[in-house]
């Protein structure tokens, strides 16, 4: 038996049975070399160019984060998709929803990490307390 809107609304999150649509854009297409960006790298480092070993880390810290940023993320967004084609077709499977939010979540930090990483990198802080920046908001995360 499908779980109700009241059920959804009240005991998973507020007005969740409302989610018509996915407005998670897709990026995975718009940047398709970023998914094996770090595999050409390692390969690059060991068999062609020659990399200090403190930017080879460098770049390791940073690619992996990136790599692992927009596998997360569209692995977040297929999920909401999914929960939402439920919500619609009447089976109202809620596992899609938490599947969504574990990846959207594990996005987040990854997302910080690495400009966390840039910022020390140019010897800046990514943000000034209270400018409101997008990198701000992700620091609360």
């Amino acid at each position: 038996m499908p779980f109700t809107d009241y059920a959804i609304d009240n005991f998973i999150s507020p007005d969740l049975s409302k989610l018509t649509e996915c407005n998670a854009i897709e990026i995975a297409s718009r940047f398709p070399p970023v998914i094996s960006l770090a595999s050409k790298f390692y390969l690059n480092a060991m068999f062609g160019h020659r990399i200090a070993a403190d930017g080879r880390r460098f770049c390791y810290l940073f690619l992996r984060r990136a790599e692992g940023a927009f596998i997360d993320y569209e692995q977040a967004r297929l999920a909401l998709v999914e929960f939402i084609a439920g919500m619609q077709d009447g089976s109202r499977r809620l596992l899609p929803y938490f599947r969504a939010l574990h990846f959207f979540e594990a996005t987040l930090p990854l997302l910080w990490q690495g400009f966390a990483l840039f910022s020390r990198l140019k010897g800046e802080k990514p943000f000034q307390k209270g400018d409101g920046s997008d990198y701000e908001r992700l620091n609360t995360f």
